[in-house]
């Protein structure tokens, strides 16, 4: 005997079939496109074990007539190191990247530094070259970690994305501009500038030529000396700001903002945080 079913149950009825070989479809199409790719791409080893690999390269330069070295970095942490010398720059760059095991053994020529000298300021930048037997679904593998030996004379301007900064003992012009990534500033004397989204800044100063700090998502926290010599101007949008074991003076504090000098009311190291904290001890 054949059922009939009303109008209305007939239409769900069929839709539900019709769902159910739409997404039969889509699950037999999957399978497809991933056998396909295992036999069509095997040169990319897209389904094989990946190991990591790092090549290490080296670079002095002359720094006669340059006043700045600028570093743009998308991927990998960066390290700041005050040198002894007032004419050579160094720079040494790790290349990062997952290789087949068979590739092991072969350099990362296609992770290329840049080094650019022809203004009054040297620009370091690196490209990743994609030739014909290098296929890669995502470039995020791909670090640059970076050592920089500069000159004490010498200004910094520093764009790293996903990776740490840490600068220890500048007193020149330092300007920071990071993205997930923290900011470790130790003994700095300079004139600063540091902008951070999604991360944290740390350090331990003693004076400073003025600063100005912006951090997004994330937290300043500064131990400072009980001779410092910097107005303090603070101010939190969602979070707070506290203050352990410094005497200021001429404090005008408030439940959002702090701002107030310990030695010296000129330069200002101006702070200001959206969402995070901002602490101030001793140290």
């Amino acid at each position: 005997m054949e059922i009939q079913l009303p109008p209305l149950s007939r239409t769900l009825h069929l839709n539900r079939i019709e769902r159910g070989s739409i997404m039969k479809s889509k699950i037999v199409l999957s399978i497809m496109v991933f056998i396909i790719l295992s036999l069509v791409l095997p040169g990319c080893s897209a389904f094989m074990k990946k190991y990591e690999k790092k090549d290490t390269v080296e670079y002095q330069v002359n720094t006669t007539g340059k006043t700045k070295v600028s570093l743009e970095n998308s991927n990998g942490n960066i390290s700041l190191v005050k040198s002894d010398s007032a004419r050579v720059l160094v720079v040494k760059a790790i290349k990062i990247d997952r290789v087949r095991k068979n590739d092991l053994d072969k350099p990362l020529d296609y992770i290329e530094i840049n080094i650019d000298t022809s203004g009054d300021r040297i620009n370091i930048s690196s490209e990743i070259h994609k030739g014909k037997n290098f296929i890669s679904f995502s470039l995020s593998a791909v670090r640059i970690n970076y050592e920089l030996i500069v000159p004490p004379n010498m200004d910094i301007s520093i764009d790293n994305t996903n990776g740490d900064i840490n600068m220890t003992g500048f007193s020149s012009t330092a300007e920071l501009d990071v993205t997930n990534g923290n900011v470790k500033a130790e003994r700095f004397s300079g004139k600063g500038t540091v902008d951070i989204t999604n991360g944290t800044l740390e350090g331990s100063l003693d004076s400073t030529r003025g600063m100005n700090i912006s951090v997004v998502n994330g937290s300043v926290k500064l131990g400072l000396s009980k001779s410092f010599t910097d107005t303090v101007d603070a101010d939190v949008t969602n979070g707070k700001i506290t203050n352990e074991n410094l005497q200021f003076t001429n404090v005008q504090a408030e439940k959002k903002s702090f701002k107030g000098y310990i030695v010296n009311p000129e330069p200002v190291m101006k702070i200001d945080v959206t969402n995070g904290k901002i602490s101030l001890t001793s140290r």
